[in-house]
């Protein structure tokens, strides 16, 4: 579970797409040109017998952020678990991540220079031409949808997401910024993963756009 967080956070640190454009190149090129101010990600992890989902949060200020949590993953027999009860296997982690100057902090009054836990560590997404793989446009240019191996995977995400079959990746954005990412791919224990991700632009000190204003972009 700790690498589907690692993904998520790798993702958390995508940054915006400014413009819209048909070509592809551009696309890949505009990347770093905006930063998102809210990133919100839903995950699920199914092994075949069960699914365990997560719910994350983040708001960006800078270089700051505040990110929320709660996912559910597979507890031990250490943890005081009875082994031969699977049903009871299933814990959730909740709790909050700040990153402020440099330094983390699970209660906001305690900062350290090291992550909390190496899976909060922010990763830059990158994207480039020659690790999308088959990839198609949409016709309007907003939607890229790849088909890349594990390897191109991991040089995209930053982590090795170990999928035994081709990952699936699409990327949206509306004309004027990236709106989301989706990551599917299946591990060696064939565990499904799906990782879905949106980002928002509204600073904190402005009001929310009305749905029409926004809309207005998509035409």
């Amino acid at each position: 579970m700790k690498k589907i967080i690692c993904l998520i956070l790798a993702l958390s640190c995508m940054l915006g797409l400014a413009s819209c454009s048909r070509g592809v190149g551009n696309f890949v090129e505009l990347v770093n040109e905006s930063e998102p101010t809210k990133i919100s990600t839903v995950t699920s992890f199914n092994d075949g017998e069960r699914t365990l989902s997560g719910q994350f949060e983040t708001i960006i200020d800078g270089s700051d952020f505040e990110l929320t949590y709660s996912y559910q993953r597979y507890a031990t027999p250490a943890e005081g678990v009875e082994k031969m009860d699977p049903d009871n296997f299933v814990t959730t982690d909740e709790g909050t991540v700040y990153y402020k100057d440099g330094k983390y902090s699970k209660d906001g009054e305690e900062w350290f220079s090291a992550a909390p836990d190496a899976a909060t560590k922010q990763i830059k997404f990158s994207i480039s031409r020659k690790n999308l793989g088959d990839y198609t446009v949409s016709k309007d240019g907003k939607t890229i949808t790849a088909t890349v191996t594990s390897e191109q995977a991991e040089a995209m995400l930053g982590v090795n997401v170990e999928a035994v079959e081709d990952v699936e990746i699409t990327i949206k954005h509306d004309g004027t910024y990236l709106r989301s990412i989706q990551v599917y791919y299946v591990t060696e224990n064939a565990e499904a993963v799906t990782i879905s991700t949106s980002y928002s632009y509204i600073s904190a000190s402005e009001p929310e756009l009305p749905e029409s204003e926004e809309s207005k972009t998509e035409e």
